[in-house]
């Protein structure tokens, strides 16, 4: 994801997540994630893999594609994928 996306997300995650009723580290505990990562998640600053969205998602108990639902094509335009 580029920057945008990455911050684009974790905005997102971050206002679902606060309608939900959890703090950060409550929410992180539940999705047994780091705290000091998923903040890291929600301000934008650490892109993350499918698995974490999946976890995220289920959390919050919503649909992977929710957390991703505000990306337009030209947030993702400076996006190269990785080979292996």
């Amino acid at each position: 994801m580029t920057k945008r996306a990455v911050q684009i997300v974790g905005a997102k995650i971050r206002r679902m997540r606060e309608d939900a009723g959890f703090s950060q580290e409550k929410f992180a505990q539940k999705i047994q994630i780091d705290r000091s990562y998923y903040g890291r998640i929600e301000r934008g600053a650490q892109n993350i893999s499918i698995t974490t969205i999946c976890a995220i998602a289920s959390g919050l108990g919503v649909s992977p594609a929710v957390l991703l639902a505000d990306l337009t094509i030209s947030d993702c335009s400076e996006a190269t994928p990785h080979s292996t």
